[in-house]
């Protein structure tokens, strides 16, 4: 693993009721129906399905313009996220997915290529 432990892994819903994971909040189980979901913190680890970049004109004092990735990761618990990622991944690579801050539900979950 290459980020910091405390940020480390992917915030999803767990339904008591049926077991279903998601990582898409909704406030019900997309099963079940049930309303009854704890929040849960699952490994980040997996791999690149698909990737792009993006290109976008950089305005000034806006870190989040300019050049950047977008992947489609499969964690190896299953499920298949849209991630911020470096422009270099490619398919197939390993990564973990990190997120700056674990507990701030909008905060942008990131892509860190694994070390071999």
């Amino acid at each position: 693993m290459t980020a910091d432990s405390a940020n480390a892994g992917v915030l999803v819903e767990r339904c008591e009721q049926c077991g279903r994971v998601a990582a898409l909040a909704r406030g019900f189980c997309a099963v079940c129906g049930s309303h009854d979901l704890s929040p849960r913190v699952i490994g980040g680890d997996g791999n690149v399905w698909s990737i792009t970049t993006l290109h976008s004109r950089r305005r000034d004092g806006d870190p989040e313009s300019g050049t950047f990735g977008i992947a489609l990761v499969v964690l190896d618990a299953g499920i298949r996220l849209m991630v911020r990622a470096p422009v270099d991944l490619r398919i197939g690579d390993r990564v973990e997915l990190a997120r700056p801050d674990l507990h701030q539900p909008a905060s942008l979950v990131q892509a860190i290529r694994e070390r071999p």
